[in-house]
């Protein structure tokens, strides 16, 4: 997953998104994926971010 985050930061977009079930917030943080906001939707889902780095 961490590739096609990747991948997609390569093509110059500033940053990727990523929808998951709260259940996997801990999971996804470690990954160093951004928690932008909670309980998105009827399925209350948690919506992450990563975005790119200048170097």
């Amino acid at each position: 997953m961490l590739q096609a985050a990747q991948a997609a930061l390569d093509t110059g977009a500033e940053a990727v998104h990523l929808c998951a079930l709260s259940g996997k917030r801990a999971f996804y943080e470690r990954l160093g994926w951004q928690l932008d906001e909670t309980d998105v939707g009827e399925d209350r889902l948690d919506v992450f971010s990563m975005r790119r780095v200048e170097r």
